[in-house]
């Protein structure tokens, strides 16, 4: 998969598609996590403690099933900053556009999904938009 970056952080093509076209529409928002593998998500719990016995939901622990790592899920599922309602913005954004996303990780209300095929089918459609308005 190509090193696609927004916001600082890793995501798929698709995603990148998807949530420039966001932005660029004037949807305020901040990713704080994209695509993560398992080491990534060790490193996010090490580093900054962000998963202990006291603070369960501040960040997956770095297993195998995490929706964040599991394998096939790394390229549809983001983090979205849900601090001043950024994440509601753009999954309001997305659904009234035609993609709907879920919130798929009980105690993580900044996390959101989205289904591979309905991504790459946005994306796609937001490509030749583009194209056809010559951006």
């Amino acid at each position: 998969m190509p090193d696609n970056r927004f916001d600082g952080h890793p995501v798929s093509t698709s995603w990148d598609y998807t949530l420039t076209h966001a932005r660029r529409m004037g949807v305020k928002f901040k990713l704080d996590s994209g695509r993560r593998t398992m080491a990534d998500q060790r490193l996010l719990v090490k580093q900054k403690g962000l998963w202990s016995p006291s603070n369960p939901h501040g960040a997956a622990r770095p297993v195998p099933w995490a929706p964040h790592i599991r394998v096939g899920m790394q390229s549809h599922a983001l983090d979205v900053n849900n601090a001043d309602g950024g994440r509601k913005r753009l999954q309001d954004w997305l659904a009234k556009h035609g993609l709907s996303t879920k919130q798929t990780v009980p105690g993580e209300p900044w996390h959101i999904e989205a289904g591979e095929l309905a991504l790459r089918r946005y994306a796609a459609a937001v490509r030749r938009q583009q194209k056809k308005a010559g951006h």
